[in-house]
């Protein structure tokens, strides 16, 4: 139906009412302590945004730097957050009148003396919807919702990516140091085999231990080749990473045990709220599916259109120009939708829900991931501090089957066992060390890495 002009600028006071549900954060049951302690390691409740700097390597900061500008996803990432906002723009568009001009034109033409006339008609509309109910605003807040949303969204990647470039650096360098015990190995594996091979010369040891002996070489040949493959593989995942090609990457690795690893202990779970950008993204979503249902509430009560139409002719032939204005109010009313209006909004209400456990489900995995990455660490320290002791008694072992055997004390057995047992204490103590800076990396991680929403 049609109303006057002046009655429905009456109505305009009225469109501050919102049908949108108020929102408290769901107060879900969290532990206040961690299921682990240390008194002894200090908080972190300063968390630094650069927390890589604390294992003090020059190469992770140059790599940290790298992907942070070159990484492909990240770049993708940027790109969707200006979707977002421009997506943001859109919806906020209803909100403002709508205005467009229009011109018709025609030419008459004559044979008298006063030639040709060009006639028109310029048109001026402009449409505005007033917000009764707080359907234009509240998709209008979604919508910017939405937005801050992908920002968090694109934060958790930049998060994900640097604990990645971390993790793969450390696995390169870990390669690169078992390769260089494989290679060590392997040249005591030949000395030995000199040593056989005189005393068989000499009869003073059967075939079967030169058999053995070239099997055992053989065997650290394959491994160190194996190795070879793995650490050319794992830098190509970190030339990705940088957005790199594998021909680009180079390194400067040092040792793994001359990387520092930070000590820290975190802080109360409740922090985890404010601390983690997917969180937030996930608190986002929900807030933004619980204005949807204000907006699925303001459809079923009248929208009230206001129009403004001016036309202005310039003349045609014996007839003036002149200035035509009409405002016009509409008042719409949803009657009868076949019931479209109703599953509007059990579709909001039942997507809200549905992001209330999504919610819900993104804080359980965030404490679930600061217990694993604290257990980890501490079981690999424990278990670091074992093989630095048997590495240490394997070498002790190692030097004296040698000597014995030289001295045709112990069988060539000894040798072996002793040969075997030096390189996987070795090699598995580098591995504990990698383990132990692999999950000080995830502890920074699944903490948020000193991300606050302001920044």
């Amino acid at each position: 139906m049609r109303i006057g002009f002046l009655p429905s600028l009456a109505l305009v006071c009225l469109s501050a009412c919102s049908l949108v549900p108020d929102y408290w954060r769901p107060d879900f049951d969290i532990p206040a302590d961690w299921s682990f302690r240390d008194p002894k390691s200090p908080d972190v409740a300063d968390l630094s945004p650069r927390w890589w700097e604390a294992f003090a390597d020059a190469e992770l900061n140059r790599l940290i730097v790298t992907a942070l500008s070159g990484n492909l996803d990240l770049a993708a990432a940027a790109d969707r957050v200006q979707q977002a906002r421009a997506q943001a723009k859109i919806a906020g568009a209803p909100i403002w009148p709508d205005a467009s001009l229009s011109a018709i034109g025609d030419d008459e033409f004559s044979d008298t003396p006063r030639g040709d006339k060009h006639t028109g008609d310029f048109g001026l509309s402009v449409n505005y919807e007033v917000d009764l109910w707080g359907r234009l605003r509240a998709g209008r807040d979604a919508a910017l919702l939405r937005q801050r949303s992908v920002d968090f969204l694109r934060d958790a990647l930049r998060l994900v990516v640097m604990a990645d470039v971390a993790q793969a650096y450390f696995r390169v360098v870990s390669l690169g140091e078992q390769q260089k015990i494989a290679v060590d190995n392997i040249k005591n594996a030949r000395e030995i085999l000199r040593i056989v091979d005189i005393r068989f010369e000499l009869g003073a040891v059967s075939a079967l231990d030169l058999a053995q002996q070239k099997t055992e070489l053989a065997g650290q040949i394959s491994q160190l080749e194996l190795l070879r493959q793995q650490t050319r593989v794992a830098r190509n995942a970190l030339a990705i990473l940088l957005g790199l090609a594998p021909q680009e990457l180079r390194l400067r690795a040092k040792a793994i045990n001359a990387i520092a690893v930070p000590k820290l202990r975190p802080p109360a779970p409740s922090t985890l709220f404010d601390r983690r950008p997917d969180i937030r993204q996930a608190e986002l979503e929900l807030l933004a599916a619980n204005t949807d249902i204000g907006v699925a509430r303001a459809a079923f009560y009248p929208r009230l259109q206001l129009g403004l139409e001016t036309l202005f002719t310039t003349g045609r032939a014996m007839q003036p120009g002149g200035l035509i204005l009409a405002l016009v109010g509409e008042l719409a009313q949803p009657i009868f939708q076949g019931g479209r209006l109703e599953g509007e909004l059990e579709r909001s209400e039942s997507r809200r829900d549905e992001l209330l456990q999504n919610y819900h489900q993104a804080v359980l995995v965030a404490l679930q991931e600061v217990e694993d990455a604290v257990v980890i660490r501490k079981q690999s320290e424990l278990r670091a501090k074992a093989l630095r002791v048997a590495a240490a008694e394997a070498g002790k072992a190692y030097g004296l089957s040698l000597d014995l055997y030289e001295a045709g004390a112990r069988d060539f057995q000894t040798v072996l066992t002793a040969q075997r047992n030096l390189l996987d204490s070795q090699s598995t103590l580098v591995q504990a060390n990698e383990q132990i800076l692999s999950a000080t990396v995830l502890i920074f991680r699944a903490l948020g890495g000193g991300w606050t929403e302001a920044g």
